[in-house]
């Protein structure tokens, strides 16, 4: 009788409903119910008053989620199995929705006992099915709900499930409480008896599937985890008092009337009580109903409620919106419940779980830099110091929008003033942000502040050593700081010198001033050399930034400056050198007249003048009929020689050298001069006998102009003009040089006293023999004298005429 009241369910099998109780604008929270005739909602006037809806509506005004009763009266593990077959192959039309459910309510197992045992259930009671055979039955059962409850599980995996133990409808009803108020006489009598025979087997039936019902129940319990929440709604029911059952339970054996015409005496003493027992069961069916009642629902409801604790992990906004440092994600903890809680949020990675923070709060702002790379965020609840749920894990990947920067070329070394370099700002987004560009040395200074992902700026604001780096903002909030590029850079400067000083600067045709750019790098350039007087001049260009310039170039005064191009643009000019510069001139004079006589060894001097004489080797040459001849080299301004290099007709100039390089050649100088060498001779004195002959004297000598000569005869030092004519030859009588006698002639030209002749001595004595000594060799004195007289003589001769030679020729 049991087994058929409670397998009622099963007769009365229904189609899914779907009863969706969601608020529009959901975040796609939903509630689905499986499960058999309780899980349905039988026997409820309004299905929305079903244990699962009721459970259900404080998610959906919370969580504004989407509600599916998926329960079906009657079923087992195996028709649930069937229903979700579509789910697990993937096949399910709403299967979407089904992958997005967040909680499951499930109540099943009860019809794997008692559906199976109810075609027994005659059998057991009549005896025709031993308690062996029905046990047997019930193993059946309970096999068939550990064998295929898992699967069910596994089929809701990544799903809260809610699940809950069969209770017992009837642990308060026994046979004995049928009415029989309306049987009297013999009826009651044989009734009442029938009904204490058959409570007795329905007890221990009872006791059987109860037994299996806990088995199946164990089961269940034995089933929950983090995801499967077990609801032990046969420990509630058995809490219940008899009166609470009343008020919960729809079965009331108490209603169950008897009359006297449900009975067929005959039948009954025949031993066949069909009649009486569909009278009964008719009435089992209207008044005995397992299912709860709509108190009964919500007592089921308030238990899931109580036991299940749901806490909803949520964000403000999407992982993909944390972009920089500075963006901030709020993590939600939302719940139906009530209560003190406190909140452990973790971010769980690779390298491990860590705890973001501790609060007693259910919001928690979390830095996007707390959350840079991947991993997974979940919360820990709390109550009373013990861990009472554990959140479902979220999932995210930020990758957070990096600022790299780079430059254009590379900031060490040498650069040109004004050369820009382009800082360029790399991310995968660099719209709505303000980029600054920071030098760094002792301290930060702001270069230049802008929207663009390039700045460029001037090498001249980046002198020296330090760093450049950007910081990054969005809507006026710092986001991050760059990566730093280092600089050392030395501005280029050049500098212009000379190789020699230009100031009151005295050159030559022939020098060269080196003019020399100095610079921290040459690589790129090229130069014009300028000199500047009143006008600009161009001295020359190229790529060297050596430049020789010929002196005479710069003769005058003025400045020398260079200008620095690279690819044609004009990037320095110099510093400019004055310059007062003077061509040395060089001039050729004698003081000495070079036109007439002279004595061979008279001293001739030169001189060449010149702004600056010191340095120079000075070549005195003199060309006679084209024929040029070196005469002396000096390395003084004053040259001297002698009249003898210069006999003769021509002219006379200098060369002047530095060093091995020849300057210039001086003026020239026509010479005309004579050498005064002039010789007196005698006629032959041997021939001379009386003071009446008569001797020659001629002067041998070059002509020379306008000549004058005048015979000076010289007696014991006193000298008279014997005759003067422009021949040079003279008549004199023997009688006339009597005594020691010496005759010279003095040569003059134009006038001037030109040379003097050699003296030659006479003495002759006409009182022996007669003749003549003639002097200069001594002859006559050989003649006309003893030995002693004539070595006397000749010793007076020598003595007198070295004597006159000194002073009259300075031979």
């Amino acid at each position: 009788m049991f087994l058929l009241v409670f397998g009622l369910g099963a007769i009365f099998t229904n189609s899914p409903n779907i009863f969706n109780a969601s608020a529009q604008g959901g975040d796609n929270f939903i509630i689905r119910a499986y499960g058999d005739s309780i899980s349905y909602g039988e026997t409820l006037d309004d299905l929305t008053k079903a244990y699962p809806s009721v459970f259900a509506q404080p998610y959906v005004e919370k969580f504004q989620a989407e509600f599916l009763a998926k329960g079906v009266s009657g079923d087992t593990t195996s028709d649930l199995l069937e229903d979700l077959a579509p789910y697990q192959e993937c096949t399910a039309s709403d299967m979407a929705s089904f992958e997005d459910t967040d909680i499951v309510t499930l109540c099943i197992g009860a019809n794997n006992i008692l559906g199976s045992a109810l075609s027994n259930l005659g059998g057991f009671l009549t005896g025709s099915v031993t308690e062996e055979q029905y046990q047997t039955i019930l193993d059946a059962g309970v096999e068939q709900f550990k064998t295929e409850y898992p699967q069910i599980l596994n089929t809701f995996a990544d799903k809260k499930v809610v699940v809950m133990t069969v209770y017992n409808p009837y642990k308060y009803m026994t046979l004995n409480d049928i009415n029989t108020t309306g049987l009297t006489g013999m009826n009651k009598m044989l009734v009442t008896s029938l009904i204490s025979t058959f409570e007795t087997k329905y007890q221990k039936m009872l006791s059987m599937s109860m037994a299996s019902l806990q088995l199946i129940n164990d089961e269940i319990r034995n089933s929950a985890t983090d995801d499967v929440c077990v609801v032990d709604i046969w420990n509630l029911f058995e809490s219940f008092t008899e009166e609470q059952y009343v008020q919960y339970i729809n079965a009331d054996m108490s209603k169950v009337e008897i009359v006297d015409a449900d009975i067929n005496m005959t039948e009954l003493q025949q031993g066949n009580y069909a009649t009486l027992m569909n009278n009964i069961m008719s009435r089992l069916t209207t008044n005995c109903d397992p299912h709860p009642t709509e108190a009964g629902h919500a007592v089921i409801a308030t238990e899931h409620l109580d036991t299940f604790k749901y806490f909803k992990l949520s964000t403000d906004k999407d992982f993909s919106a944390l972009q920089d440092s500075s963006d901030k994600i709020t993590l939600n903890v939302e719940t139906v419940e009530s209560g003190t809680y406190t909140y452990k949020f973790y971010k769980e990675t690779t390298l491990g779980k860590n705890v973001l923070r501790e609060t007693s709060s259910p919001s928690l702002e979390v830095r996007a830099t707390q959350l840079a790379g991947q991993g997974e965020l979940y919360v820990e609840i709390y109550e009373n110091s013990n861990l009472i749920y554990t959140t479902d894990r979220i999932a995210y990947n930020v990758s957070l929008n990096t600022f790299t920067i780079s430059a254009n070329k590379t900031l060490e070394g040498v650069f040109d003033s004004g050369e820009q370099v382009t800082i360029s700002i790399a991310s995968s987004n660099t719209g709505d942000y303000t980029f600054k560009l920071i030098k760094q040395t002792s301290d930060a200074t702001t270069l230049a502040e802008t929207t663009s992902a390039d700045i460029t700026i001037e090498v001249d604001d980046i002198l020296g050593e330090g760093g450049l780096y950007v910081e990054v903002y969005k809507a006026g909030t710092f986001v991050m700081k760059t990566n730093q590029i280092d600089y050392n850079v030395t501005l280029n400067s050049f500098a212009l010198s000379s190789s020699l000083s230009l100031s009151n600067a005295i050159v030559d045709g022939i020098d060269i001033i080196n003019f020399t750019l100095t610079a921290e790098s040459y690589v790129g350039y090229n130069y014009k050399l300028y000199k500047e007087t009143t006008t600009k001049t161009l001295l020359t260009e190229g790529t060297d930034s050596t430049f020789a310039i010929n002196a005479q170039d710069l003769v005058g005064n003025g400045k020398v400056f260079a200008e620095v191009y690279k690819n044609e643009n004009l990037m320095y000019t110099t510093n400019k050198i004055s310059y007062s510069v003077q061509m040395n001139e060089f001039s050729f004079s004698s003081v000495d007249d070079l036109d007439g006589i002279v004595d061979r060894n008279q001293a001739i001097n030169f001189t060449v003048s010149a702004l600056k004489t010191q340095g120079y080797t000075f070549k005195l040459y003199k060309e006679i009929d084209g024929t040029a001849t070196l005469i002396k080299e000096s390395t003084t301004a004053s040259i001297y020689t002698t009249a003898d290099k210069l006999v003769g007709e021509g002219k006379v100039y200098v060369e002047v050298f530095k060093g091995s390089t020849k300057i210039c050649t001086t003026n020239v100088l026509n010479f005309h001069l004579i050498i005064g060498d002039f010789r007196l001779s005698s006629s032959d004195t041997t021939n001379v006998k009386s003071e009446e002959d008569t001797i020659s004297i001629v002067v041998n000598s070059i002509s020379i102009p306008n000549p004058e000569y005048k015979l000076i005869k010289d007696t014991n030092g006193k000298t008279t003009v014997v005759a003067t004519n422009k021949t040079g030859r003279f008549t004199v009588q023997a009688g006339d040089l009597n005594e020691m006698t010496g005759l010279y002639v003095e040569v003059y030209s134009n006038g001037e006293q030109v040379a003097t002749t050699n003296t030659l001595y006479f003495q002759f004595d006409f009182g022996s023999q007669g003749g003549s000594l003639t002097g200069g060799a001594l002859d006559n004195l050989l003649l006309y004298g003893s030995l002693a007289l004539v070595g006397i003589t000749v010793l007076v001769g020598v003595i007198v005429v070295f004597a006159r030679m000194r002073k009259r020729n300075g031979f």
